[in-house]
């Protein structure tokens, strides 16, 4: 079962992040930072840029967690 097409499985590991579970961050972190990077790089070929443009959101989403 591919878990970025199981929408259960995301739904509970947004819960449980949402919850303050650290391990829940690491997981979104993991499954969608190339996707990101890959995403990026189509818009600047600059990799500082596309490295703190991903830091920045990962940040914001940790920090507004329990308003998302």
């Amino acid at each position: 079962m591919d878990p970025i097409t199981n929408r259960g499985y995301w739904q509970l590991i947004w819960e449980k992040f949402r919850g303050g579970d650290r391990h829940a961050f690491e997981s979104i972190y993991n499954e969608y930072i190339d996707v990101l990077y890959s995403y990026g790089s189509r818009i600047t070929p600059d990799k500082s840029i596309i490295s703190d443009a991903i830091h920045d959101l990962f940040v914001n989403v940790y920090t507004y967690s329990k308003s998302l």
